[in-house]
């Protein structure tokens, strides 16, 4: 009778499903830091803006020193405003705008900014109210004359800022 003879492979290396596994994982791992890079982008540009709406309420009180405790009580006023200290563009009537960390904000007198458009990873949209107050991140108009709030569209929200 026949003996079988056992055939040995001197031959290494992976399999294919080894090969297709670790593909598979690094795939799932790239797929996870692409996602999460992202959301830290948006973040980031939300903190720049949440930052720029407290730098505006510090603008507002140099201003009001320099002026003798002038209002922010319509558009033409806020133009003028951004135009002198956030070193933007006077819009005439509808207010200014101004870049920071490559983020243009348009600045308008108003009490909130959910009608405007979505900020993206470029705009963004702040309304500037006197006599207001804020109240979670929306403003209402509880203030006295002297009470100034600031709030700014996100790309998730808003946020409010104000002189109290």
């Amino acid at each position: 009778m026949f003996k079988a003879k056992k055939m040995r492979s001197n031959k290494s290396g992976f399999t294919l499903i080894e090969v297709v596994l670790v593909l598979a994982i690094g795939g799932l791992i790239f797929l996870l830091a692409f996602i999460a890079f992202g959301q830290a982008t948006k973040n980031r540009r939300d903190t720049s803006r949440r930052s720029e709406a407290a730098r505006v309420i510090s603008e507002i009180e140099n201003a009001k020193g320099d002026t003798n405790g002038f209002a922010l009580n319509s558009g033409t006023y806020i133009g003028g405003f951004v135009d002198q200290y956030l070193g933007g563009t006077d819009n005439g009537s509808t207010g200014g705008s101004f870049t920071s960390n490559n983020i243009t904000y348009e600045v308008r007198y108003d009490t909130s900014v959910s009608s405007y458009p979505d900020s993206t990873s470029g705009t963004a949209y702040m309304a500037i109210h006197n006599g207001s107050k804020c109240a979670a991140n929306s403003m209402n108009n509880t203030g006295n004359t002297g009470d100034y709030a600031v709030i700014v569209k996100l790309e998730k929200g808003s946020a409010c800022r104000d002189n109290q």
